[in-house]
């Protein structure tokens, strides 16, 4: 159309506007500790315990991950992924991101198609050899 009057940066405009892409994050369960005056040096411990190397300050935690360093400050929360990968998020995100999956050592009940899902998600992280994913993964199979 001759005379069209789109606006710089419109959709139909090449190059001007990344195109956008539906995503979706799968559920996925991971190890959540609060950072608190009385619980900084457990959680450093819990950081430290897996090989990665978790600095203490008064008032603040620092650890690597793969983005970078971290920095978990009182009152936020520190969380554990596959792959023992850890970061930092604050107290509020955590609230409106996370909810409790149980108790460490209860069970949870899963549909066999998030577990499908989930299992789907980790394996792009190789870790098949692992021994949760190996118990997760003969379950996802007794359930066909």
């Amino acid at each position: 159309m001759t005379g069209s009057t789109e606006p710089e940066g419109s959709p139909g405009e090449t190059g001007s506007i990344p195109q956008g892409v539906t995503c979706w994050k799968p559920r996925a369960v991971a190890e959540a500790r609060q950072l608190t005056e009385n619980s900084a040096v457990a959680v450093a411990d819990w950081i430290s315990d897996t090989g990665n190397v978790c600095d203490q300050f008064p008032d603040h935690l620092r650890f690597a991950s793969p983005q970078g360093y971290q920095h978990a400050e009182i009152g936020d929360w520190v969380i554990r992924g596959w792959h023992g990968v850890f970061w930092a998020i604050s107290g509020d995100e955590f609230a409106e991101t996370y909810e409790p999956a149980g108790s460490p050592g209860d069970q949870v009940t899963v549909s066999r198609a998030d577990l499908r899902t989930v299992l789907d998600y980790a394996r792009q992280f190789d870790v098949d050899d692992d021994p949760a994913m190996i118990r997760l993964s003969a379950a996802a199979e007794a359930g066909q």
